[in-house]
């Protein structure tokens, strides 16, 4: 029998409501007698478990307690998954490291602010992750089938590579000489970079079905640069250089004024070129 726990970090619990929308095929196998759920905190009134064969966990290390919990869930599981992109990247929250906020919160762990929001791969090592703000149902209702395939895409794949969007050239063939900051009146069958409208999903990872660019909003990257965790820092990298050079000179300041909150709205902590001071701010 699999047992499997659900741990929950710092974040909003998008991701656990999508993880409760794709529970069909644990619940089948929970009437079957091959699984046993020992820990879920929204959904068993068990204050703590011994051991899990698998442990689901959410959100991002933003207090000390996060610390403690995940530090003590992975010495209980024999693999540990980071679902979402706060588990995997850092998250929304992760721009909070921008400001000074050490010591912030409160004398409780559960108040008690670390000096830095990080991913979980930064405290403790992640055996599979699903990346996305939040995973696609799809991608959650696979991944939970077979238990330990969370990449049922092809790696390497982009955002641009699930959009059907019609792109008049690559990444780099033309330029843009203005930026549209909203998408009043854009055409919904046209690439939005074509449009004038920055859009990084030619170097974000694949896997949402383009959803964002489907209902006519630019992709903001929330599944990742690379299909490794650890490495989102390159990738992030290549696409603030392919989307600055497609842009005329004088629009680059305008378009790109917010970097971080552009490029790394949900992977800033995983951002391992940053100056970090002791105060966990950047310089």
């Amino acid at each position: 029998m699999i047992e499997i726990a659900f741990e929950w970090l710092s974040g909003c619990e998008g991701c656990e409501v999508s993880l409760l929308d794709a529970l069909g095929p644990i619940l089948r196998m929970i009437e079957g007698g091959e699984v046993r759920i020992v820990y879920a905190p929204l959904l068993l009134d068990i204050e703590d478990y011994d051991r899990a064969d698998i442990t689901i966990t959410t959100g991002s290390i933003r207090t000390v307690a996060d610390e403690e919990r995940i530090k003590r869930a992975r010495a209980k599981s024999e693999n540990l998954v980071a679902l979402g992109s706060c588990a995997c990247f850092g998250g929304i929250q992760g721009l909070a490291d921008l400001q000074a906020l050490k010591g912030v919160g409160g004398d409780s762990p559960e108040m008690q602010l670390r000096a830095t929001v990080e991913p979980v791969w930064k405290a403790v090592k992640v055996d599979s992750a699903i990346p996305g703000c939040p995973p696609p149902e799809k991608q959650l209702v696979q991944f939970i089938g077979n238990m330990l395939s969370p990449h049922p895409i092809s790696k390497g794949k982009k955002v641009c590579d699930e959009c059907k969007r019609m792109r008049s050239e690559e990444v780099g063939g033309k330029k843009i000489r203005s930026v549209r900051r909203d998408t009043a009146g854009i055409d919904a069958e046209r690439c939005l970079l074509d449009q004038s409208v920055p859009c990084i999903g030619f170097a974000t990872s694949s896997g949402c079905g383009a959803l964002c660019p489907g209902l006519n909003y630019p992709c903001h990257g929330c599944m990742g640069f690379d299909d490794d965790i650890e490495r989102q820092s390159n990738g992030i990298a290549r696409a603030i250089s392919a989307l600055a050079s497609i842009l005329e000179t004088d629009e680059v300041e305008d378009a790109l004024s917010d970097p971080v909150g552009f490029f790394m709205k949900f992977s800033y902590p995983s951002f391992g070129l940053k100056e970090r001071k002791g105060n966990g701010t950047q310089g």
